[in-house]
């Protein structure tokens, strides 16, 4: 079985292309240290040797991509700020949306298997993310124990977080559409953002796509939550009022009409 070191640096040699250029960003670039790094991630590690290495950061305007489908995978990104969204290249006029990344989350780990990035990611609103070249990181894992494990970790969250969605496919619309507020505001929860009340940055369009519904069919669902007392919405601001009953709407029947 390899190790991440190994995988890492022959995710780099299977490249034989230049990296991709990200275009120069408005404002000049910062950088985090190691341990921000580590804490940003929610990473373990032993980094004392190494706490002091800086990651250049990378920032992308509303709409601009961070690489596309084909590019070589040399490096990760941690996301620090704003929100993206990934999808997958096809002819359809609106491609199918698999992921929304947001602060914590490590970008571009789908490319490492074959050396090139498998779907394109775009910046759904001002984003600021850490730039972490793999062979940078296979180098630290060698000194920095616990290093490799965690980043598997963080890894390995971020498809459990996509697996899930795809064991929703059987569930109603309305179920869907709960479970999925419900995960961003655990997400928000998670930087310290309020549980209940929280922005969706994404349109109506792209979340019925990640979540295997036409739009017509997302909007419609989250009216039904919103008539049901569930949630309320204001443009793109949600409120969740009754969480219990969202997260048990697979298990509840459907209304049935009285005769009149």
């Amino acid at each position: 079985m390899f190790s991440m070191q190994e995988l890492f640096l022959d995710a780099k040699s299977s490249a034989d292309e230049p990296p991709p250029v990200a275009p120069a960003p408005a404002a000049p670039l910062h950088s985090s240290s190691l341990t921000e790094l580590c804490t940003l991630l929610n990473i373990s590690a032993d980094i004392r040797h190494h706490h002091h290495f800086r990651f250049h950061h990378v920032r992308l305007r509303r709409d601009q991509q961070l690489y596309q489908t084909g590019q070589p995978c040399l490096q990760l990104y941690a996301v620090k700020t704003g929100f993206l969204k990934a999808t997958l290249t096809a002819d359809a006029k609106r491609p199918p949306v698999v992921g929304f990344p947001m602060r914590a989350s490590l970008v571009g780990v789908e490319g490492i298997a074959s050396g090139h990035h498998t779907v394109d990611v775009t910046a759904l609103t001002d984003c600021e993310l850490v730039v972490i070249p793999l062979d940078t990181l296979a180098l630290l894992s060698r000194d920095c124990v616990g290093l490799s494990r965690s980043m598997c970790l963080v890894m390995a969250g971020e498809l459990a977080r996509e697996l899930s969605v795809s064991k929703r496919r059987g569930l109603s619309a309305k179920a869907r559409i709960g479970r999925f507020l419900l995960d961003w505001s655990e997400r928000f929860a998670s930087m310290g953002y309020a549980r209940n009340v929280f922005n969706l940055p994404m349109s109506r369009g792209d979340m019925g796509s990640y979540l295997g519904m036409a739009q017509e069919t997302a909007t419609r669902a989250l009216l039904a939550l919103e008539e049901d007392g569930l949630i309320s919405i204001n443009h793109r601001t949600v409120c969740i009022h009754d969480r219990q009953v969202l997260l048990t709407l697979k298990r509840m029947p459907r209304q049935r009409h009285s005769p009149d």
